[in-house]
C-alpha cells in the first residue's frame, strides 16, 4: 500500500497526539475530615466578636448603672442644693420680712413719738393762746374765739441798717387773727436809736407798698403804722413801759379782728384803734434796726402761735 507523503505527514501527527495524553492512574480517594483552616479562625473571630460584644454590653451596662447613679446622685445632690437654695430664700425673707416688719414697727413708733412730740409741742404752745382767747373775749376785746389755731416755727434774725425796718415771710395770709410771741430782742449798741429798735409784724400785706406794721419798740413804746401806696402813715404809738437794754425778753400779742387792731404787752393792753383799709394780706415777721454796728438789732420769737378767727 503505498502511502501519499500526506499520508505519512498524518500519522506523524497522531503518534505524536498519543505521546502527550496524561497517564491514566487511579485517583486518590477525597479525603475525609481534613480539617479547614479557616474554620477555627472564623468561630475564634466570631467568639471574640460575641466576648467583645458581651463585653461591650457589660461596659454598656456598667456605664449605664454609673450613668444613672450619678443622674441620681446629682438630682439628689440638686434637689438638696434646690431645697437649700429655697430653705434659703424662705429664712432671707423670712429675715427680710422680720427686719422689715421692725424696722416698720421702728418708723411707726418713731413717727408716733415725733407725731406724740408734735402735739405735746402744739399743746404746750396752744396752751397760752387758749388762756390769751379766754381773757380777751372775758374783757371784751374779742368778738368770737371760734377759729383755728396753727403753730409757728421760731423766728430768729438780725437787721443791721439804722432806721430800717425788713420783714420775713411766715407764708401765711390770714385775715382776722390773734398771734403771740415769746420776744428775745438785743442790740449790738448800747447808744441804739431805741425809738427805732424794735421786733414786730407786718401783716395784711398786699405788696411792698400797702400794708400794717407794728414795733414793739426798744424805748418802751408800741407803734401801729399804715404803708399805702408807698406812704407811712403812725395811726397810734403807745407807751407800755421801760425795757431792759440793750437785751430782754418779753410778750407780744397782736389781734387783728375785722377793722379793729389790739396790741398787748406782757399782758398789757397798749394800742386799740380801728381802721379799714386793708382788709385781708400775707403775714410776716419784721424787724427795724437803731444802729449800723455789728449784727444791729436781733428779734428772736419763740412759742409763735396763730389763731385764725372765723
Amino acid at each position: 500500500m503505498k502511502h501519499t507523503p500526506f499520508t505519512l505527514i498524518s500519522i506523524f501527527i497522531l503518534l505524536l497526539l498519543a505521546s502527550c495524553r496524561p497517564v491514566a492512574t487511579e485517583l486518590p480517594p477525597t479525603p475525609t475530615g481534613t480539617p479547614d483552616l479557616r474554620t477555627p479562625l472564623a468561630l475564634t473571630a466570631e467568639a471574640q466578636t460575641q466576648l467583645a460584644a458581651d463585653a461591650q454590653a457589660t461596659l454598656d451596662a456598667q456605664a449605664t448603672d454609673d450613668s444613672q447613679a450619678a443622674t441620681a446622685a446629682f438630682e439628689a445632690s440638686a434637689t438638696a442644693d434646690s431645697l437649700n437654695a429655697t430653705a434659703t430664700i424662705v429664712m432671707q425673707r423670712t429675715e427680710t420680712s422680720g427686719t422689715a416688719q421692725a424696722k416698720n414697727t421702728q418708723t411707726a413708733a418713731t413717727r408716733q413719738a415725733g407725731t406724740q412730740q408734735a402735739i405735746t409741742a402744739a399743746t404746750e404752745q396752744a396752751q397760752p393762746m387758749a388762756d390769751l382767747l379766754t381773757t380777751l373775749q372775758t374783757d371784751g376785746w374779742l368778738t368770737s374765739t371760734d377759729g383755728e389755731f396753727t403753730p409757728m416755727i421760731d423766728f430768729d434774725e438780725s437787721w443791721a441798717q439804722i432806721n430800717w425796718f425788713q420783714w420775713y415771710p411766715t407764708f401765711l395770709s390770714p385775715t382776722s387773727f390773734v398771734i403771740r410771741a415769746d420776744i428775745t430782742y438785743e442790740s449790738a449798741s448800747d447808744v441804739a436809736n431805741w425809738f427805732n429798735s424794735g421786733c414786730g409784724f407786718v401783716f395784711r400785706y398786699e405788696d411792698n407798698d400797702n400794708f400794717y406794721v407794728t414795733f414793739m419798740k426798744l424805748d418802751g413804746n408800741v407803734e401801729v403804722s399804715r404803708w399805702h401806696n408807698g406812704y407811712g402813715t403812725t395811726l397810734q404809738n403807745s407807751y407800755y413801759g421801760k425795757l431792759d437794754l440793750p437785751r430782754g425778753i418779753a410778750e407780744m400779742v397782736l389781734i387783728a379782728e375785722g377793722p379793729s387792731i389790739i396790741i398787748l404787752i406782757n399782758g398789757q393792753k397798749v394800742v386799740r384803734l380801728s381802721d379799714s383799709v386793708f382788709t385781708s394780706g400775707d403775714l410776716f415777721y419784721t424787724l427795724v434796726s437803731g444802729t449800723n454796728k455789728d449784727f444791729g438789732t436781733r428779734c428772736k420769737m419763740t412759742n409763735v402761735g396763730l389763731w385764725e378767727l372765723k
